[in-house]
């Protein structure tokens, strides 16, 4: 089904619930409201959007896409899209109000809050939870160009991209946290991206400002990468902060930093998504959301080996190492080969011993001169 071109003077320029609605595969798209709820306004009952249902195109005073006043029930978004809406002011995807919400397996991108916060998403409700989905190219004119939230809740993000939103294009002075603005509540982040993300300064040329977190907020980040933090958030609030990959922040450069990994650096939008998929060895994907053909960027364990080759194990006394290895390479024709050792003693024994056996052998290790 589908909602078009639809206006309102007042709130939801195509749908206005007065009880709880559900939305399965349906296009909101090209609707106004002068007030509140560009696609769909609630005032009481719950949201639900789901299986590819798109809210597109919509605009309004707030809550660009959509806005949510529940009380009791709020909005519920899986397998869905909310991309390309616009707000006057905030919340140029979603404003939520009230009751808890949860975003799972979903897009939130392109969207605009001209004047205010929140560009994808403005959150007064108690709890946030977003899960398996992305939020990237979205953009406000204040704080919050992924998400601005206020509420005295939690904030729980697990296994989600924030990347390439923009905060402060209105106002340069409140501009803080390009990715993620939380000044109330409890951050947890687990398993997530926030990174390349940006904010606007007076003259508008643009800086890396991916995450903005009040000192009043309890935080549990961990199994993330993140990008650069706004210094007058805090990391020094006993936060609790575990197996974190910091990304292009000079501040805190191998601090917390876990294994070798590296964060593909490059984020090419996709039509509301973003092209940063697996980034932990092991991970489930991260911001698969709901993106069109999202390029998979995998890292492959440490201890990988190349697909090509033949690995074998052969249980040996110490003794008898070198007389096999000379029985092997003769027994398999070996033309060339390295053999590495523990020690450079090791290696000098293992190259006479198989000299002896008739094999032309060399150590080669730090000791050896160039000509050696």
């Amino acid at each position: 089904g589908s909602a078009n071109g639809s206006g309102a003077a007042g709130n939801g320029g195509a749908i206005y619930a007065k009880e709880n609605l559900t939305l399965s595969n349906v296009l909101v798209d090209g609707n106004k409201a002068a007030n509140f709820g560009g696609g769909i306004f609630s005032a009481i009952g719950s949201i639900t959007l789901k299986d590819g249902t798109v809210v597109s195109h919509n605009t309004a005073y707030q809550g660009g896409g959509l806005y949510v006043d529940a009380s009791q029930v709020g909005l519920k978004i899986d397998q869905s899209m909310v991309i390309y809406n616009t707000a006057a002011i905030s919340g140029g995807g979603i404003y939520l109000v009230g009751a808890d919400s949860n975003i799972n397996r979903s897009t939130i991108g392109y969207n605009t809050a001209t004047q205010g916060n929140g560009g994808g998403i403005y959150s007064q409700a108690s709890d946030l939870t977003i899960v398996n989905s992305t939020l990237s190219n979205n953009t406000s004119g204040m704080n919050g160009g992924a998400i601005a939230y206020t509420g005295g809740g939690q904030l729980n993000i697990n296994f989600a991209t924030i990347a390439n939103n923009v905060s402060g294009t209105y106002n340069h002075v409140q501009n803080l946290g390009g990715g993620l603005y939380q000044s109330a509540g409890e951050l947890v982040l687990t398993n997530s991206v926030v990174a390349q993300n940006y904010t606007t300064n007076a003259d508008g040329s643009q800086v890396r400002s991916d995450l903005y977190i009040a000192r009043s907020v309890g935080m549990d980040i961990r199994y993330s990468a993140l990008g650069v933090f706004n210094f007058s958030s805090s990391l020094v609030n006993g936060a609790d902060l575990n197996n974190l990959l910091f990304v292009d922040n000079p501040d805190k450069a191998g601090e917390y930093a876990w294994s070798e990994l590296k964060l593909d650096t490059v984020l090419t939008p996709v039509d509301g998504g973003t092209m940063i998929v697996t980034v932990f060895n092991g991970s489930a994907l991260i911001g698969k959301g709901n993106s069109n053909d999202p390029v998979k960027v995998a890292v492959d364990p440490v201890s990988s080996p190349v697909e090509i080759i033949d690995q074998s194990v052969y249980l040996v006394d110490k003794g008898n190492k070198t007389k096999l290895l000379a029985w092997l390479v003769e027994g398999l024709d070996v033309k060339n080969a390295i053999v590495f050792t523990r020690t450079k003693h090791g290696a000098n024994k293992v190259a006479a011993d198989l000299v002896k056996a008739g094999i032309s052998a060399a150590a080669i290790h730090g000791n050896k001169s160039q000509t050696a």
